[in-house]
Order: C-alpha cells, then sequence, then structure tokens
C-alpha cells in the first residue's frame, strides 16, 4: 500500500484540480517521494504489512484484500482511492495478535486457554500503526476508531495484563 502511494499515489478529494493544472501534478507527485520524517515512519509501514499479509492469508476473498491486490502491481493509468480497512477484520486481527490461531472449541469448559502471545500495549501499537497509515491517506475517521466492540476488548485486555501506570516519586 505505502509503495503504491509512492509511485502511483492514491486519489485525493480535489484530484479533478490536481489533474487539471500541470505545476499542480508535477508539485503532488514530488510529494509522493519525499522522505516521511516521522521517526517511526518504517516501523508503521512494517506493522501495516503485517496486518495486510493477515488479511490476504485470512480474508483474502474480501472486497479490501482484493484492493490490497491492486496495489501490490501499481500503474499509473489505474488510479485509485485508499479504501479503509473493515472494523471486523481489525476486530479479528486484534484478536489473532492476542491469541494467534483460533481453533474451535478453545475457550470451552475443560479447553485450557492459551497464554496471550501479545500484550494490550503490544496489539494497541499494531492498532495505532494502520490508524496512522489511515490518517496518512486523508481518511481522519478511521472505521476501527469507533468500534465498541474493539474497546471491550482492548478494555478486558488492559485489565487482564494488570496495566496500570508506575507510581510518582519525589527526586530528592
Amino acid at each position: 500500500m505505502h509503495r503504491y502511494s509512492r509511485e502511483v499515489g492514491f486519489l485525493r478529494a480535489n484530484q479533478s484540480e490536481i489533474d487539471s493544472d500541470p505545476r499542480s501534478s508535477q508539485v503532488y507527485a514530488g510529494l509522493r517521494g519525499e522522505v516521511k520524517q516521522i521517526k517511526s515512519h518504517n516501523q508503521r509501514v512494517q506493522n501495516q504489512a503485517y496486518f495486510e499479509r493477515y488479511c490476504l492469508a485470512y480474508h483474502p476473498r474480501r472486497p479490501y484484500c482484493i484492493f490490497l491486490q491492486t496495489c501490490e502491481h501499481p500503474t499509473a493509468e489505474a488510479q485509485m482511492a485508499f479504501q479503509p480497512p473493515p472494523k471486523d477484520m481489525l476486530f479479528s486481527y486484534a484478536c489473532f495478535l492476542r491469541v494467534g490461531e483460533i481453533e474451535p472449541g478453545l475457550g470451552e469448559d475443560g479447553v485450557e486457554v492459551p497464554a496471550p502471545l501479545r500484550k494490550h500495549n503490544a496489539i494497541k501499537t499494531y492498532l495505532g500503526a494502520i490508524q496512522a497509515t489511515c490518517s496518512e491517506f486523508a481518511i481522519p475517521e478511521p472505521p476501527h476508531k469507533k468500534d465498541t466492540d474493539l474497546h471491550e476488548k482492548l478494555k478486558q485486555w488492559k485489565d487482564e495484563d494488570d496495566v496500570a501506570q508506575a507510581h510518582p516519586f519525589d527526586f530528592v
């Protein structure tokens, strides 16, 4: 997805205006190739790539995955708009990060639930990268931002992981 943005560029809200002016087209083409100044950009791209690989492996027939596959082979003739990921895929990704493969029957009486693979804060970091990618590509309110199921699950994991702030102390 980031490669597509760099090489072709996603359609912008004012794309017709940009295309109608050669100078604007040139400026926006240069903007696509600029190096991002955020120190964590490489980590964000890596975490977004993990999510994309998860989607392609576990949800290959969904429209979002078709969008990802189209981004894989960018062509200037087929410029398209950025699509944010569906919130149900993000929720299942968060659960995948927590427990890994979801086997039928886990959590039932007599079946041991495995220890979490990732803690609450790590999962929030992965999801934060996806939200930052949406913001980077002009989606100010990603669909998962107000997903009550996801927020409830994150709160549950935070409580299970006993996440608390450090107690303040004097520097005396």
